[in-house]
């Protein structure tokens, strides 16, 4: 639990190990939260660490962070607000610079933030395959631009949906 009826569970789901941040009601898990396969989670964990720890420790970022996950799932942290967003977006077609939230996404304060980093320990040893899973920007296939163009974490709106 990492408080106010929200939890992270790891799960199977069509074959694919997952993990679910998401909030329950009743006994039950809501729509609100996000699915996060292996190498998302691990950007997650590594994101943390980096981009994200040092605005949480401070409560009050001096800019906007924003950091990909893969597969169009960021992590954001606004500076009006010390709450850390984990949300799919959206690329918008006709404005293709700019990207949109969807409604897939929960929103952690930072005391379920600080939780679910207390919480990382449980995960890993749940997951053994964490420590295996490499980010997909570090294959052999995104070293050159046309490969991470047609990574479908890196891109999820595929670049020749836009040609």
């Amino acid at each position: 639990p990492l408080g106010n009826g929200r939890f992270i569970q790891v799960k199977e789901w069509q074959g694919e190990l997952r993990v679910d941040i998401r909030e329950w009601e009743g006994g039950v898990p809501t729509k609100k939260g996000i699915s996060l396969n292996l190498m998302q989670f691990q950007n997650f964990l590594n994101g943390m660490s980096s981009a994200i720890e040092p605005v949480m420790k401070n409560k009050r970022a001096e800019q906007d962070e924003k950091f990909h996950l893969g597969a169009g799932v960021y992590i954001t942290v606004t500076k009006d607000n010390p709450c850390v967003d984990i949300r799919k977006y959206w690329m918008n077609p006709p404005n293709k610079d700019e990207s949109l939230p969807t409604k897939k996404g929960i929103c952690l304060r930072p005391t379920e933030y600080d939780t679910l980093m207390k919480s990382r320990c449980k995960v890993e040893d749940l997951l053994p395959e964490l420590k295996d899973e490499i980010p997909c920007y570090m294959n052999e296939d995104h070293q050159n631009q046309e490969g991470m163009l047609r990574c479908k974490m890196c891109n999820p709106d595929d670049y020749k949906n836009w040609l």
